[in-house]
């Protein structure tokens, strides 16, 4: 069974290598969405942008509800595990 399974595991091997990577790519991401200085920065510039006649208050009210937002969301794996008992209720 054991050299069944190793071949037919060998094929799928590149495949595990993409799905893992995604998984600290998509990690670090939500890292960086969720890092307070980076949220900082981006509502800075929302504001500096607003200063400059760039975009209207309510593109900036929007785009700080967007920044913001990100927050507030719990993480994709979080969600995942937390829609399920949430429809059960």
């Amino acid at each position: 069974m054991g050299l069944l399974s190793w071949t037919i595991g060998i094929p799928l091997a590149p495949l595990r290598g993409v799905i893992g990577i995604s998984r600290v790519i998509q990690r670090q991401v939500e890292a960086e969405l969720r890092d307070p200085a980076s949220v900082r920065r981006r509502l800075e510039a929302v504001d500096e942008a607003l200063r400059q006649g760039s975009i209207d208050p309510d593109e900036a009210a929007r785009r700080q509800e967007a920044i913001t937002g990100a927050i507030a969301r719990p993480h994709a794996a979080e969600a995942a595990v937390q829609e399920p008992e949430e429809s059960e209720r």
